[in-house]
């Protein structure tokens, strides 16, 4: 009997942990730690406004100090029918509780005309209450990105590359999220090791 209520109470004890971790997973997200461009040659990619899938549910903001706002994380395609116009989804973007939020930050760093986006998830049902994303690029030009892999460190899920790359065109908006406000920015483990280009 004694073994049973230890048994319990172990089970109790991580269905709790599973439901309100208080873990981040952190460890893998290190693109903050480099410049947010590689060689003095800036691509000049527009962050006045938001990148949206045009073959697919994908959108997110780029900021200037190298920050990354995920609106939508799904980098998968759909069929045509299936897509979101711009129009709906910036007024949906608006309505979206998640958008004022301290959630789905990240940041970028970009080589030549490549660009790597790393951002957190947040999950209260995990063992890690945040972990990292990591999604890879090509900078056709200034308003257009080719996304042709993404990767779960957390679930070490990597597809070498999408089936069909993620196609994200840019559209002007006035209204962005806030990027003073994501979660990790007054961590110390962030300050500590923050690259010069991103202060």
């Amino acid at each position: 009997m004694h073994n049973f209520f230890k048994i319990l109470v172990l089970g109790i004890s991580i269905n709790s942990i599973n439901c309100r971790s208080p873990i981040n997973c952190t460890k893998n997200f290190i693109t903050y730690k480099e410049p947010i461009f590689h060689n003095n040659e800036k691509i000049s990619l527009r962050t006045d406004g938001i990148y949206i899938s045009e073959n697919g549910r994908a959108s997110f903001f780029l900021y200037n100090n190298g920050r990354v706002k995920i609106h939508s994380p799904f980098f998968d395609t759909l069929q045509q029918e299936l897509w979101a116009t711009p129009q709906k989804v910036v007024k949906e973007m608006q309505n979206d509780w998640e958008f004022k939020q301290k959630e789905r930050w990240g940041d970028y760093s970009i080589k030549g005309n490549e660009i790597t986006i790393q951002h957190f998830n947040r999950n209260n049902e995990e063992v890690c209450k945040r972990s990292v994303f990591e999604e890879k690029g090509r900078i056709l030009n200034d308003s257009t990105i080719e996304i042709y892999s993404e990767y779960s460190y957390w679930w070490k899920d990597k597809l070498p590359a999408l089936y069909t790359p993620c196609i994200l065109k840019f559209y002007k908006t006035d209204i962005k999220s806030d990027s003073t406000i994501a979660w990790f920015i007054n961590k110390n483990w962030y300050k500590k090791e923050l690259d010069n280009s991103r202060r």
